[in-house]
Parts: structure tokens; C-alpha cells; sequence
């Protein structure tokens, strides 16, 4: 199983003045610098705990259906569309009252509303679209937000991969903010 980005987040969980804040910066010559950070962060963040945090739209690619479709994605906002490689190799789209989709806090459960149709045998003949993350960034969890935060200051003050002295993680950090939200079965 993979996905692939569809459409990326339009804006990230953390703007400009608050990670500016953050960081203490007070002018505006390196805006592009900070946003791009503040995106790595977000990026980072998305990838330790296993969930997507702003809305975006994601294709998810299996080999076939399976009996207790279960996608780890979380958290699963609506699943837009599912189609299929048939055994003839047309593209067939499931109409949505042929399937019941059950989001929760680590993914999503889709069931067939009688049974799956069969499939070409090739890889990703099935492609499931849904629309993944928080929402709006006002839904993203202020401790995300903090980790977010935290780490692109990180990297705006440490800007190279090597250091002269030896870094320690800083207790309550950006990996005790976020633990609590690490999707495990992804």
C-alpha cells in the first residue's frame, strides 16, 4: 500500500508571525527562508507520527481489494472515490452507496455493502482518493503546533547537519509533544 500526493496542503498549521515569533525574529528578509522551514517541520512532524496534519488529497494504491479494508491514514476526513482495474482492464469507479466507509483516530474501515468486485491481477489495480488531515489549521493541536514551532527554530538557529558541540534533546522536546499523537497503525 501506498499513497501519493494529490493536492497538497494550501496553507501549513503554523503561519509566518507565529513561527517568527518563536524564533525572535523581528525583520522580514528571510520570510521565504522561515516558511520553508516551517513546512519541513510540518513535513517531519506528519512523517514521526504517522498522520497527516492540514487537509490534502492523497490516492491510495493497493494490489487488490481486501476483506477488512483498513487505511492507516489518519485522520481520514471522507473518502471521495474508489476504482478498480477490472479483469477486462477497464477503470470501473464503485459508486458510494456501494461501500460504507468508518473513519476514526487511526484511519479508516471500508466495507463493501455485499462483497468487493474482482480485480486485475496487477499491482495498484485499485485506487482509493480521500481527503486526509485536521481540517482547518485551527484544528491542529496546539501541542503540533508547539513541535512545529519548536522545530524550525531548531533549524533556523542550527542551520548546518554537523554541530562544534554536542546537542542534547531538551526533556518535554518536540518528540514528547508529539508522542502522544503517533499513529501506530500505520
Amino acid at each position: 500500500m501506498r499513497y501519493k500526493i494529490i493536492s497538497p496542503p494550501r496553507h501549513e498549521p503554523v503561519d509566518l508571525a507565529s513561527a517568527k515569533d518563536q524564533m525572535r525574529v523581528l525583520h522580514n528578509q528571510e520570510d521565504d527562508l522561515i516558511k520553508s522551514y516551517v513546512a519541513a517541520a510540518r513535513e517531519w512532524s506528519e512523517g514521526y507520527t504517522n498522520r497527516f496534519l492540514v487537509r490534502q488529497l492523497i490516492d491510495v494504491y493497493l494490489d487488490d481489494f481486501e476483506d477488512g479494508l483498513t487505511l492507516p491514514y489518519a485522520p481520514i476526513d471522507s473518502v471521495e472515490s474508489i476504482s478498480y482495474i477490472a479483469l477486462d482492464g477497464e477503470v470501473v469507479t464503485l459508486n458510494s452507496n456501494e461501500y460504507r466507509s468508518y473513519p476514526d483516530e487511526s484511519g479508516v474501515d471500508i466495507e463493501p455493502v455485499e462483497s468487493w468486485p474482482l480485480t486485475a491481477a496487477q499491482r495498484e489495480a485499485v485506487t482509493i482518493r480521500c481527503y486526509v488531515g485536521y481540517g482547518e489549521d485551527y484544528q491542529v493541536p496546539h501541542t503540533v503546533k508547539l513541535a512545529i514551532k519548536m522545530l524550525a527554530a531548531h533549524w533556523y538557529v542550527n542551520r548546518e547537519s554537523v554541530a562544534a558541540i554536542k546537542l542534547e534533546d531538551v526533556p518535554f522536546g518536540i518528540s514528547s509533544l508529539l508522542g502522544h499523537y503517533i499513529n501506530v497503525d500505520f
